[in-house]
Order: structure tokens, then C-alpha cells, then sequence
């Protein structure tokens, strides 16, 4: 009788530590389904984590400022048929409209919705950023966010996805269509110019910067337009009346910006140009057995003024790489009102050497940046068409190396600041205009290396679950005898 006592009280001890055991698995499934159900409310965020390799869900610290200043309501609308939406595009436009009160985010199904395609005069499977404020929009479509290989696509029928441009693609939209106004920036044409490569162009158009070109001769002066004259590589000099339009648009204030080539030849005008703003050009090709790239004194690395508003933002580590680079020098008495300030150039074992071989050794400019303030009597004295805004200062940025922006430099070598310190000498000639260009994010896989997988298997095939195995016998063989 005694022993059926204590069966009996065993067997309730275990039905209520069963049920005591059961209620708090219970209370823990709520628990979980009730977190689960608040966590899918929470904005996407919050509650997604990017473990991608490039971040191409997250947006960066440019995106971030362009979202901070912005002071419009912007709506990003996504058409495309239910189901046909990239994941990726609509993660990116997610953390957009997260990240600004002015960001709101649409998606109209083209199928259900026909008269869409016509209101905002596209086609399905594009992305329009629109701004009511300004009357401005821009259509993006999927296939300028997400790249491909069109070689490997043409020869071999294979789609290979190689990059993501969504921030650089949207931010740039962005900008665009809250702004009333964009600036304008002018290539000379007539004297064999080199043309900016696909690379620089698409981030002169993402820095919402328009593009013409002009032949001062035929013109006849440089356009009441322009913000900004650039001459790029020229291989012919400017004629006598081009570089008076020239120093005549400086002197009312105007803002140019003269990159030289690798040629050597004289171009006594253009020379006169930079002269009349305090930088001598040297002879020859400048090389620095400091900072040298694969054995080539030619191959410079230069050194950086991060202090400089060229080089803002850049950290003290950013290289960039040119190649047979010409060399300036800063001339000494400045005229008053003139200052001449360089943000790249060589390390002070640099040295000119000329056709002949002669050799001169010194620190060498290759980029830098004049500025002149302006008088009231000064810009009055200017014509209309050369007159710039008379309280600004004129500006004359020069580079010169040219190659730092040849393609193939910048595209082989996407880690360099080379793009970067080209935007920001260009964006630096504009009021209240920053950087904006986003590169595009490789989608390529990178793959993590063990080392000593010998080691790594010995411990995650081995060790460890023969360690749980123990573990959950003891705790078993326990249980049982209790």
C-alpha cells in the first residue's frame, strides 16, 4: 500500500512538472508569435540586417547628406507587375523613404494599372523619382541599377550580373529633381581634345551636372551659361582671340579648369593662361623615386592635401595614380587678390626631366587651384557674356596629369581616388554643389578563406559534436536515474 502511496505521488509530481513544463512552452510560442507579429511592423531597416559583401542594400554617407539637406517631398514610384520586382531595387527604396521624412515610396502594377505608364510617360519595369515642388522627374530603369556583362552576354549567350548602381543611380535622382536649377559645364572643342570616358561621364551626369560643348571661335565668346570651361588634353594651342575670351571670363569672375595631356609640344596661349594665374609649367615629365608605382619613377602616386577642399572628406591613406605627368610650379609676388593653393604633388625628391635628359629636382605641382576675388569695378568693366556672378571669386583649377582620369587607370584600378579627386575639383566650382557620384557596387562573390582548414575541420566536424553527443548523455543518464 505504501509503495503504490509513492507511485501514485510520483506519477503526480510528474504530470505537474509535464504540465508546469508544457504551460511554459506555451507562453513562450506566444511570446515568440507575438514578437514575430510587432518585428514585421517595424520599418525593413530596423528589422533587416545587410550581410551583403558590398552593402548594396545600405545606404552611404553621401546618400545620407543629399537626404539630410533635402527640404521637397520626393516620390519614388516602382512599375512593374506584381512579382517582378528585384528585391534588391525595392530593399534599397525601403531604406530611402526610411531614412527621410520627404521620401515616399509607391508601387503601381503596370497590369492592373495601364494609365500609370502613360501619367508619367514610361514604360513598365522602371523606377520614377518625382518631385511636385520643382515639376521635375527622372526614369530609371532596372537595367541601369543592375549591370551585366555584355561581352560575356554577346559571345556566349550568359547573363552575369557584375554590378549594382541603385544608390548611385537613385541618390543622383534625387538630387536632381528636388533642385529648381543645375549647373553647366562646358568643353572646349577645335583644338584635338581628348573626350572624357564612359566612366567620367556617367559621373558627371549622377553629379547632375549638364554637358555642351563650344567652340569659342564660332561662338564668339564663352557662353552667358556656363558655369563651368573645361579644356581636356588639348594637342593645339588656343588661337590669340580664345585665350583673351579666356582670361577676360576669369576676370569677371568665371571658373575654368585646364587639364593637360602627356603631350609635351608648347602651347604658348594655353600656357599664358595658367601663367596669368600664377603656375609655371615645367619641362618635361616629372618622376619621383619616393612614391612610384611597379618600377617606374613615371608612375606616381602623389602626395594629397587632405587639408585641401579638393581632397575633403578623402582619409590620410587615399592614393591616387598618374602616369607621365606634367609638373607646375607656383609662382613667387603673386599679384594682391591672388592666391594659388595645390592639393597634388610630388614628394619633395621629385624632379623635371626634359627632352634632353636634364634632370631638376624639387617639389612639383600637378594640381592645383587659383583664385582671384573680384571687384565690383572689375566684373562692371567685364562684358555681360564674360561677367560671372561679381561676388564670387574667379577660380582656375589645373591639372596636370591628364591620365588621372583615362580609363585605364580608373577602371582598373577602382580602389585609387583617382574619380573621386576629379568629382570633387569639378562639384568644388559650383555654390552649395557637392560630390554626389556613387560608383556602382560589385555584385561579384567574394568567398571566405579558412586558413588551416585541417585544424577548423578537426574542431567543427570532430570536437564539437562529439562534445554536444556527451554533453546530451549525461544530462540524459541523469534524468533517468532521478
Amino acid at each position: 500500500m505504501e509503495n503504490s502511496n509513492k507511485t501514485k505521488k510520483k506519477a503526480s509530481i510528474k504530470w505537474k512538472n509535464g504540465s508546469y513544463s508544457l504551460g511554459i512552452i506555451a507562453v513562450m510560442i506566444v511570446i515568440v508569435i507575438i514578437v514575430n507579429l510587432i518585428v514585421a511592423k517595424l520599418p525593413s531597416d530596423l528589422r533587416e540586417i545587410d550581410i551583403s559583401t558590398n552593402q548594396i542594400y545600405s545606404i552611404g554617407e553621401t546618400t545620407k547628406e543629399v537626404l539630410n539637406n533635402l527640404d521637397q517631398d520626393v516620390e519614388i514610384i516602382i512599375l512593374a507587375e506584381e512579382g517582378k520586382i528585384d528585391q534588391r531595387i525595392e530593399q534599397l527604396i525601403d531604406n530611402y523613404a526610411a531614412a527621410s521624412k520627404h521620401i515616399k515610396k509607391t508601387v503601381i502594377d503596370p497590369v492592373l494599372h495601364p494609365s500609370a505608364l502613360t501619367e508619367y510617360d514610361t514604360t513598365a519595369n522602371n523606377v520614377v523619382v518625382k518631385c511636385e515642388a520643382t515639376g521635375k522627374q527622372r526614369v530609371i530603369g532596372f537595367g541601369e541599377m543592375i549591370l551585366y556583362d555584355q561581352m560575356a552576354y554577346y559571345y556566349y549567350g550568359q547573363y552575369k550580373e557584375t554590378e549594382f548602381d541603385g544608390e548611385g543611380q537613385i541618390t543622383s535622382a534625387v538630387s536632381y529633381v528636388s533642385q529648381k536649377e543645375g549647373n553647366k559645364l562646358y568643353t572646349t572643342e577645335g583644338h584635338r581634345e581628348a573626350e572624357f570616358s564612359g566612366t567620367i561621364t556617367d559621373l558627371i551626369t549622377k553629379g547632375n551636372i549638364e554637358t555642351a560643348s563650344v567652340n569659342l571661335l564660332t561662338e564668339g565668346k564663352v557662353p552667358e551659361d556656363c558655369d563651368l570651361l573645361t579644356i581636356y588634353a588639348p594637342e593645339n594651342d588656343l588661337a590669340d582671340d580664345e585665350k583673351e575670351m579666356i582670361l577676360s571670363y576669369l576676370q569677371g569672375g568665371g571658373k575654368a579648369m585646364i587639364i593637360l595631356g602627356s603631350e609635351t609640344e608648347k602651347l604658348p596661349n594655353l600656357e599664358e593662361v595658367m601663367n596669368q594665374y600664377g603656375l609655371k609649367l615645367a619641362e618635361g615629365y616629372i618622376a619621383d623615386p619616393q612614391r612610384f608605382y611597379q618600377n617606374s619613377y613615371y608612375s606616381i602616386f602623389p602626395v594629397l592635401d587632405t587639408t585641401s577642399e579638393i581632397c575633403s572628406g578623402m582619409k590620410e591613406d587615399s592614393l591616387a595614380l598618374v602616369l607621365n605627368a606634367r609638373g607646375m610650379t607656383v609662382q613667387e609676388n603673386l599679384r594682391e587678390g591672388l592666391s594659388v593653393e595645390g592639393f597634388m604633388t610630388t614628394s619633395d625628391a621629385g624632379y623635371a626631366v626634359d627632352d634632353k635628359g636634364n634632370k631638376t629636382q624639387g617639389t612639383y605641382v600637378m594640381g592645383a587651384v587659383a583664385k582671384e576675388e573680384i571687384s565690383d569695378a572689375t566684373a562692371a568693366d567685364a562684358t555681360p557674356s564674360d561677367a560671372g556672378d561679381s561676388a564670387n571669386n574667379s577660380r582656375l583649377t589645373v591639372i596636370s596629369a591628364g591620365s588621372l582620369i583615362q580609363p585605364q587607370i580608373t577602371d582598373s584600378f577602382t580602389n585609387l581616388a583617382n574619380t573621386d579627386l576629379f568629382m570633387n575639383a569639378v562639384t568644388a566650382n559650383f555654390d552649395e554643389t557637392e560630390n554626389i557620384s556613387i560608383p556602382a557596387k560589385s555584385l561579384e562573390i567574394t568567398y571566405n578563406t579558412v586558413t588551416n582548414p585541417n585544424i577548423w575541420g578537426m574542431i567543427f566536424i570532430g570536437l564539437i559534436p562529439i562534445g554536444l553527443i556527451a554533453t546530451g548523455l549525461v544530462i540524459w543518464i541523469r534524468r533517468k536515474r532521478a
